[in-house]
């Protein structure tokens, strides 16, 4: 992919202008094609996994809106480029591993 340099005043611009879409990662932004997905029929598997994102994008608001549960995942936020609300949709979509549970008590 070629580098180009951006001009300062446009260089965080996201989102889509005419056939070109803005995309703004870390600290590049990208200029992309915009896809054209007219006519595109989409399999069972990826409208489930849609549908599951969609699920995951729901949770995460509802979990950052909640102020404990939204300082929680505020506070895992450790570095430039980690958003609370994507650990909150990561959570979501791996369920939890327990590999032993102790019911003893």
């Amino acid at each position: 992919m070629k580098e180009i340099r951006i001009n300062p005043s446009i260089e965080s611009l996201s989102g889509a202008f005419g056939a070109v879409v803005f995309r703004h990662v870390w600290t590049c932004t990208f200029l992309l094609h915009r896809p054209n997905l007219r006519g595109v029929l989409r399999s069972i598997a990826q409208l489930a996994s849609q549908e599951r994102f969609r699920q995951a994008r729901l949770y995460a608001r509802s979990a950052l809106g909640d102020p404990l549960v939204g300082e929680l995942y505020r506070r895992v936020v450790t570095g430039p480029g980690q958003r609370a609300s994507a650990i909150a949709v990561r959570n979501f979509m791996l369920a939890p591993q327990v590999d032993r549970l102790d019911l003893s008590a």
